[in-house]
């Protein structure tokens, strides 16, 4: 990143559209990439021996709708140096919303910034709520709304040592885990089976009339997220997966192709 002497922030954030507002505003940015840690094995994911096993793990049981350009182990690192590499005299402003993705993210960040502590975060989240009385998920934000959050919440204070260690003792947890899936309910993350959603997308499944006829995947899966507590952008992914997962198992059928979830359509075999 290409800093100047005038430089005394950097915000961070999981949105590219937010990004994409914050350099309206003539703010530099640092994007996280776009796989959330809410899926996939996150053990020891801040080694280089832990990123590798979970892209490999994300290479093979996402569907190519999501392994594109920009989701691969050299951009999670380059992103990581990036991070690092903020000179200490700079201050971080970490934008976040109340899911998994944006929670252990904030997690992660904290983790590998060891002992800074000019960092701030502005929770997209709560400021919606109190600045526009509405419930918003940060990629869901209006450039007008992003620019009256950062004129509000762009100079609050820097986390508490408390809150930080906090946080980073939370990741730690995380980090020692090996389960593959993670979902946000009360207000906190929480660890889940991998089959924790096949009731729900069954289920799902039944209510757009599955039962009967071939239904595409892609609207059983919109479905799903439509009816989801604790959604976020990659659940998306998860339900794909589980979806196709529940093909192998014999609870649906499937016609097309398994490598898109735009080239399939499913049925419930229980009860066709």
């Amino acid at each position: 990143m290409n800093l100047n002497s005038k430089t005394t922030n950097i915000h961070i954030t999981f949105s590219d559209t937010t990004a994409a507002d914050l350099k309206r505003l003539k703010e530099r940015v640092i994007t996280i990439p776009p796989v959330s840690f809410s899926i996939g094995p996150i053990y020891q994911v801040d080694t280089k021996e832990g990123q590798k096993k979970r892209q490999q793990w994300l290479a093979k049981n996402l569907s190519s709708d999501y392994i594109q350009e920009g989701h691969s182990l050299s951009d999670f690192i380059k992103f990581t140096k990036e991070i690092q590499s903020i000179p200490k005299e700079i201050s971080i402003t970490i934008w976040m919303g109340d899911h998994v993705r944006d929670h252990l993210g904030l997690c992660f960040i904290l983790s590998i910034l060891k002992e800074r502590n000019n960092i701030r975060i502005i929770n997209a989240s709560e400021a919606c709520k109190e600045l526009f009385q509405k419930e918003y998920d940060i990629s869901m934000l209006l450039p007008e709304e992003v620019a009256k959050i950062h004129e509000r919440f762009g100079k609050q204070s820097f986390l508490t040592e408390e809150a930080k260690a906090e946080l980073k003792k939370e990741w730690e947890v995380f980090s020692k885990s090996t389960g593959l899936l993670r979902i946000w309910k009360d207000n906190q993350v929480l660890s889940v089976e991998e089959n924790h959603l096949d009731d729900f997308i069954v289920k799902c499944a039944r209510k757009i009339g599955a039962q009967k006829t071939f239904c595409k995947a892609v609207r059983l899966i919109g479905e799903a997220l439509g009816h989801v507590e604790y959604f976020n952008i990659s659940d998306e992914m998860f339900f794909e997966y589980r979806l196709r997962a529940l093909v192998k198992q014999g609870v649906f059928k499937a016609e097309g192709s398994l490598t898109s979830m735009l080239s399939y359509s499913v049925q419930l075999i229980s009860e066709s």
